[in-house]
């Protein structure tokens, strides 16, 4: 039939190789215009208070990190509260240096950017703050059983779901904090192999997995709410919320602080945001550090 038509084999060959290859470009462009979230999208889902109080949302493709973009947009001399989201992070960040795994629509990856006035001294307060605006989004999307970890982490079971950055910078004499924020959305099963923790995702944990932008939204008005709230009236109002979903709330935990362990029972975060622990020794409070895994509970994990 090739040659009827004054077609060689070889011409046909190749002719049918290059619609394969533009088949493949189309099918990868759709693929990245599908997955790439959309600016408008997330202004629809808004509050209006939120809406009112951003200056700008940026939408990107890839970053090396969405905290790192907004100190590059602070640096440019942008100030005010703004919001930067990215479909892939190619040097994510979570707390102690470590890496936050970000493939390309694999999560959300987002930060705020905020002015902030008074003490800075209890960064670590806003820490839980955020956690807790996360928390509240999720549940509100019927995200089940998820539990907050001190300071910052979002676990269902012991898996981790969601993780919590904050930055503290400073520009032409104010003060501004970066919220990073990383949501697991949807993960295969190589890519959360990947990671040195148990984790968990979205698409593992909802039948009706909403749109990334819808999440961003929500996330986004309900910690400009909660930042607003702290502002006016400190953590003693989160206080509550938090003791009744930590996680570790009357359990034995292990604390590593810098060069210091703390071994107690943990008896919740007092009206500061400090965590209470029970030891051996009485009562200590610990403003920073991070809960580690037991040897029981590493046992249960493997």
């Amino acid at each position: 039939m090739p040659r009827a038509l004054g077609i060689s084999k070889k011409g046909a060959v190749c002719s049918v190789w290059h619609v394969l290859l533009l088949l493949f470009y189309f099918l990868n462009f759709w693929k990245s215009s599908f997955q790439f979230m959309q600016k408008k999208l997330i202004e629809d889902q808004l509050s209006s208070d939120a809406k009112s109080k951003l200056n700008e949302i940026y939408t990107h493709r890839m970053l090396d990190s969405t905290n790192s973009e907004a100190v590059r947009i602070l640096e440019s001399g942008k100030t005010g509260i703004q919001l930067i989201v990215a479909n892939l992070q190619t040097k994510g960040r979570g707390r102690r240096g470590r890496s936050w795994i970000s493939p390309e629509g694999g999560g959300l990856y987002m930060s705020l950017l905020h002015p902030v006035s008074g003490d800075i001294g209890e960064l670590q307060a806003l820490s839980l703050v955020s956690a807790l605006s996360v928390h509240q989004s999720l549940t509100q999307k019927k995200v089940s059983a998820l539990k907050v970890k001190w300071p910052n982490d979002l676990l269902v079971g012991k898996k981790k779901l969601a993780g919590i950055l904050l930055e503290l910078r400073a520009f032409e004499g104010s003060t501004y904090i970066v919220f990073g924020v990383g949501v697991n959305y949807s993960f295969d099963e190589i890519q959360k192999a990947n990671i040195d923790r148990p984790v968990t995702d979205l698409r593992d944990l909802l039948d009706d997995l909403p749109m990334r932008e819808e999440l961003v939204a929500n996330i986004c008005s309900d910690l400009l709410k909660n930042i607003e709230r702290y502002s006016a009236k400190g953590f003693e109002p989160f206080q509550s919320s938090w003791n009744h979903y930590d996680h570790y709330f009357g359990s034995d935990i292990v604390i590593e602080n810098g060069r210091f362990r703390y071994i107690g029972k943990s008896l919740g975060v007092d009206q500061k945001g400090v965590l209470v622990l029970e030891t051996a020794e009485g009562e200590q409070l610990i403003s920073s550090g991070e809960i580690i895994p037991t040897l029981r509970e590493l046992n249960e994990n493997y």
